[in-house]
C-alpha cells in the first residue's frame, strides 16, 4: 500500500510543520492534508482477526479462513497469521502476503469445515 493522505479538521500549525502537511484555512475550520506512512496505513493490525481473501498456497488454509495477526512485516507487505482450531488448539503459524488478507467485518459469520490432513 503506498502513501496516503489524512485529513484532518481543526489543528494547530504546529502539526502542520510537525507532519509536513498542507493546510486550509476557512472563515469556519482549519484542515491539513498529512501523510500517512504505510505502516499506518495498514488494513489490520496486531492481534486483529483477519479472513484470508483466497486459498493459502502450499497449505491447508482456503479463503474465508479466519486467523489472528501476530506479527506484521514491511508496513503490512507480509503478516504472520496464528490459525486456529474451534476448540481454540493452534493449529499452525503461516507467513501470510498482504493481498490475501481481508479484515473481518459485522457482516461475516464464522463457518466451520474439516481441515485436510
Amino acid at each position: 500500500m503506498r502513501d496516503g493522505l489524512l485529513i484532518i479538521g481543526t489543528l494547530s500549525l504546529t502539526l502542520e510543520v510537525l507532519l509536513g502537511g498542507a493546510c486550509i484555512f476557512s472563515k469556519r475550520a482549519y484542515f491539513c492534508a498529512v501523510k500517512v506512512p504505510n505502516n499506518e496505513m495498514s488494513i489490520a493490525k496486531l492481534y486483529d482477526r483477519i479472513v484470508l481473501a483466497s486459498d493459502l498456497p502450499d497449505s491447508r488454509f482456503k479463503a474465508g479462513d479466519v486467523g489472528t495477526i501476530v506479527e506484521i512485516y514491511g508496513d503490512g507487505e507480509t503478516y504472520e497469521v496464528e490459525f486456529f482450531a474451534l476448540e481454540g488448539s493452534t493449529l499452525a503459524v503461516k507467513t501470510v502476503p498482504g493481498g490475501l488478507v481481508k479484515p473481518v467485518s459485522s457482516s461475516m459469520m464464522l463457518h466451520s469445515r474439516e481441515l485436510a490432513a
